[in-house]
């Protein structure tokens, strides 16, 4: 069960043809009543949150998979918790981006400099919503920010009386500190992923 001042660590998966694609997003339990929920609990509740948000900005050749959560603070680290309850299909049009193409978005806080903010590459794109001018049009960057808008509003796992209260954070693996996300920005270019090989570690699915 989680309790107030856990951190917890967040995959979320996609998938096209051999690739892999996983965000990792960081929550801090701010609250709870009665037991908390369990880890698999919180893993729906997100998955639950974002499944439609993520199919709306996948090409319709990838897949949206799934969640995985796994408490990383205190130690010791817990196994991770997962959910393939909402994979699907995306929903984002056809043929895809070069698959090392992403949709940006920045996370913004309170703190100035590279230590109070951070980016999340979203898997991906569909060439439909790609402008003349190699640009995500309007309708991804909309489709982007509600997806944006879920992550950084999520708040609340578990059932009955037995629930978290969570919030979206930016974790320093360094300090084990972590600064609240205050807002978002969708950028108005596409990023590519710098590392991108076939076959490695990080092209395996995870769950």
């Amino acid at each position: 069960m989680a309790e107030v001042g856990d951190i917890y660590r967040c995959r979320v998966l996609c998938l096209a043809n051999d690739q892999t694609g996983v965000n990792v997003l960081h929550y801090a339990c701010i609250g709870k009543t009665g037991t908390g929920a369990t880890d698999a609990q919180i893993a729906i509740a997100l998955d639950t949150a974002i499944a439609a948000a993520y199919k709306a900005i996948i090409f319709n050749g990838a897949t949206y998979r799934g969640v995985g959560v796994q408490r990383i603070k205190p130690l010791p680290v817990l196994l991770e918790a997962t959910t393939v309850g909402n994979a699907g299909i995306g929903t984002s049009g056809t043929p895809p981006l070069a698959f090392h193409s992403c949709t940006l978005v920045a996370w913004l806080t309170g703190v100035a400099g590279a230590k109070g903010r951070c980016r999340t590459y979203l898997p991906f794109p569909s060439s439909t919503h790609m402008t003349a001018t190699g640009q995500p049009d309007a309708g991804l960057q909309t489709s982007a920010g509600a997806l944006a808008d879920l992550i950084r509003q999520f708040g609340i796992a578990g059932t009955g009386g037995n629930q978290n209260t969570f919030q979206f954070v930016l974790y320093s693996r360094k300090l084990g500190s972590t600064t609240v996300v205050t807002t978002k920005a969708v950028r108005t270019f596409f990023k590519r992923q710098k590392r991108r090989t076939y076959g490695n570690r990080s092209d395996q699915v995870p769950f």
